[in-house]
């Protein structure tokens, strides 16, 4: 890597998982140049574990599966939730726009799992033509309305008649408005809402075709 780090630590279950992430993110920007500084892949919005990760790693813990789910992320920043759900047993691609982001998931998923599958890509130009999750995830990835629309048109490309989206949001500006679009095309239900310390409320929900 070519930045320092620093390490946090997550108990699932009956072990403790380690994370590393970058020690300095604003150095990531400072770094920038303005041409990298216009686009979405250099955009350092992966280097934290965000409070919407964090709701839907209780959620995913204690969440009774039954049985193994194949499962690609959208957004994986750290690969915090797709290193958790590797490790509740369910097979995990890792994407992200961010190839740093992309290289930290890797790194976190295979010191926690002994393996990875991470693919850098963009969202409106996923790899997966003949590849159907049962699980579409994504977190905290709506942070500007652009996102919307990438995330609907991941959503064309991925989700059919058999399987289900969850994704979690701390409710920013714009979420109900894009509740009740997505509602217009997909079945949407609201699975967990949380009031965190901080005053943001974390919502996680299921979307079906």
């Amino acid at each position: 890597m070519h930045y320092k780090t620093k390490s946090f630590s997550i108990s699932l279950k009956d072990s403790t998982l380690t994370f590393v992430q970058p020690q300095d993110p604003l150095s990531l920007i400072d770094n920038l140049t303005p041409d990298q500084a216009r686009l979405d892949k250099y955009q350092p919005y992966w280097v934290e574990n965000w409070p919407s990760a964090e709701t839907f790693i209780s959620f995913l813990s204690l969440h009774e599966f039954t049985n193994s789910l194949r499962v690609i992320e959208l957004g994986c920043g750290l690969g915090v939730l797709s290193t958790i759900l590797r490790k509740l047993g369910h097979s995990v691609i890792a994407t992200d726009i961010a190839l740093d982001g992309c290289a930290c998931t890797a790194i976190n998923c295979k010191s926690n799992c002994g393996e990875s599958s991470v693919v850098c890509c963009d969202m409106k130009l996923l790899p997966f033509k003949n590849y159907v999750p049962d699980l579409i995830l994504a977190s905290d990835i709506l942070y500007e309305e652009k996102m919307h629309h990438l995330f609907l048109s991941a959503l064309d490309h991925l989700l059919t008649d058999t399987n289900r989206a969850w994704l979690a949001d701390p409710c920013r500006r714009g979420w109900d408005k894009f509740k009740k679009n997505i509602a217009e095309q997909y079945s949407l239900t609201v699975l967990h809402s949380e009031e965190k310390a901080n005053g943001l409320r974390v919502e996680i929900v299921e979307i079906k075709r």
